[in-house]
């Protein structure tokens, strides 16, 4: 299927984050490599998305390191900025590090780009036990609902997760009973991909190419219709939940980006589109100026794995080339109320779904209560179950215009589920 040249020697990349068990387990599976034949590269402290971009480069391009990962991000971020008509500055960025190996990357990284974006770093303690995600972290925020330990009122921030491939923006404000507002991964996808078709129109690259956007289903459901008055309906595709399947699904795009609603996620390119960006000859200085920015891009923007460091660097030139503040971002759509509940069942298989799981075909009669429930909630309410893939549970989703009818809605589908599956 990969067309793999087994004659090859294969070589094997291995990185630690860090944990104290982290050196001990490389050095097993550095013999374990050894012994099947393999050549080995280790490398000390990195993210998740590090150790994949050299992986990925080695296989699609040519060998870097961890140098070359940080040099050629902050290029291409610095360049794009340098082509920015509006030479305002962007706000001094508070990043909260989780306490994990992204707070190395970012300290490495971060004075590399003082020329555009000034960063100021939290939670980078990484020697202490115990602190990684403790009462930090992109999950935190995003599904604790609670903001990071240690940070400041002021500026926009950003919180990493404890290795660095999922990020999440948000903003102090008062009058939110959180005390903030959350730009989540549905925020992000939407962020990038109308920067990308702005860019593609006027580059006169867009015709012909397949942009669009790959969400689950937990996604909500303001940033699905949102994205559809953007893109069209063609243009917003949806996916099982799990990284692996929207990655799969984007692969069918000739640009395709795509986030779950915790931040990890990412853009992909075609080798169709690369190849008819390399070979563009722009007419004017306008769509001279929007190839250059595409190239530049594609640097940028990680293509093998969801990366907080690069999807914080991708955002922040989104926002500055449409001279956009972060609460100017976070007003294209609100989200609506959602609830999330399990129930534990005696089998969760007994539960079977279609249409990205959006919809159930096992067992008879379940999905047509559910559609029964949700209509008496009104045009944009929506709910959802799907069995769990770790535990016998059954996970449910409501969503609705007021916090009062999701929550009801997601209380009703839990009663019929029980009922019908004990």
């Amino acid at each position: 299927k990969e067309n793999i040249n087994m004659s090859v020697k294969p070589t094997v990349y291995i990185g630690e984050d860090t944990r104290e068990s982290s050196p001990k387990l490389a050095d097993l599976v550095e013999r374990g490599a050894i012994c099947m034949g393999a050549s080995v590269l280790r490398f000390k402290e990195c993210t998740t998305p590090q150790l994949h971009y050299l992986v990925w480069s080695h296989n699609t391009r040519k060998p870097t390191d961890l140098k070359g990962y940080c040099q050629e991000i902050s290029k291409a971020f610095l360049s794009l900025c340098d082509s920015l008509d509006s030479k305002s500055s962007f706000p001094e960025l508070h990043v909260d590090c989780a306490n994990g190996v992204g707070a190395i990357a970012m300290a490495q990284i971060a004075p590399m780009l003082e020329k555009c974006l000034k960063i100021k770093l939290f939670n980078t303690d990484t020697k202490s036990s115990g602190k990684l995600n403790e009462n930090c972290g992109a999950e935190h925020v995003q599904k604790a609902k609670k903001l990071p330990v240690g940070i400041s009122n002021e500026g926009p921030h950003c919180s990493l997760d404890g290795d660095s491939d999922r990020i999440v923006f948000f903003y102090p404000d008062e009058k939110e009973a959180l005390g903030y507002r959350l730009q989540d991964g549905d925020k992000i996808a939407s962020l990038i991909v109308i920067t990308l078709r702005d860019i593609l129109n006027t580059s006169k690259l867009i015709n012909g190419v397949k942009l669009g956007v790959v969400q689950t289903a937990y996604a909500n459901g303001a940033s699905t219709k949102y994205l559809k008055t953007q893109l069209g309906e063609k243009g917003v595709l949806c996916a099982k939940t799990g990284v692996k399947h929207l990655h799969h699904k984007a692969l069918a795009l000739d640009v395709g980006v795509y986030f779950e609603a915790n931040g990890h996620g990412t853009v992909l390119f075609s080798q169709p589109f690369l190849q008819k960006l390399s070979a563009a000859v722009p007419k004017d200085p306008e769509e001279k100026k929007a190839v250059r920015k595409l190239r530049l891009l594609v640097k940028l923007i990680n293509q093998a794995i969801g990366d907080a460091i690069s999807d914080l660097l991708v955002v922040v030139y989104a926002l500055r080339v449409n001279n956009w503040s972060v609460s100017q971002w976070d007003s294209i759509y609100q989200d609506y109320p959602s609830r999330m509940l399990k129930v534990k069942v005696k089998d969760r298989t007994m539960v079977r779904t279609t249409d990205a799981e959006r919809k159930c075909v096992a067992p008879e009669g379940l999905q047509k209560r559910i559609d029964d429930l949700v209509a008496e909630m009104g045009q944009d309410a929506r709910s959802f179950v799907r069995p769990s893939g770790t535990e016998d549970v059954v996970r449910i989703y409501a969503e609705a215009t007021t916090q009062k009818d999701a929550d009801e809605l997601a209380d009703k589908v839990k009663a019929m589920v029980s009922e019908m599956l004990g």
